[in-house]
């Protein structure tokens, strides 16, 4: 990819104008040994919002995975009885130890 291309893409990025950025990398794709491509079509996703820049890196983005009913009751029963806490004796107790468990769930199906 030229010089060229890249600095008309960051011109247009600047402008918001993401279309053009798009259409200038997509025509500068058609010119560029198989390197240079690759990094095009990483730099084109960032621009269309499939890819995210972590560090050094591009890589696809992730599609966020939630909590299933049975995840949710896990974490209950985690803060029930792995913590040892009832909720009718202490419910900030209870409430701390069942949203830890939410966040390292949450944690473990989107690493």
């Amino acid at each position: 990819m030229s010089r060229e291309a890249i600095s008309l893409a960051l011109e247009a990025l600047d402008k918001h104008d993401y279309e053009m950025a798009d259409h200038i990398l997509s025509q500068a794709l058609q010119q560029t040994d198989q390197v240079a491509q690759d990094l095009a079509i990483a730099v084109a996703g960032v621009v269309r919002g499939t890819h995210e820049i972590t560090g050094v890196t591009i890589k696809p983005k992730r599609e966020w995975r939630g909590l299933t009913d049975q995840d949710v009751h896990e974490c209950f029963n985690l803060a029930e009885w792995t913590h040892n806490l009832d909720f009718r004796r202490d419910p900030e107790a209870w409430c701390k130890a069942f949203a830890s468990e939410v966040e390292q769930t949450l944690k473990a199906r989107n690493t």
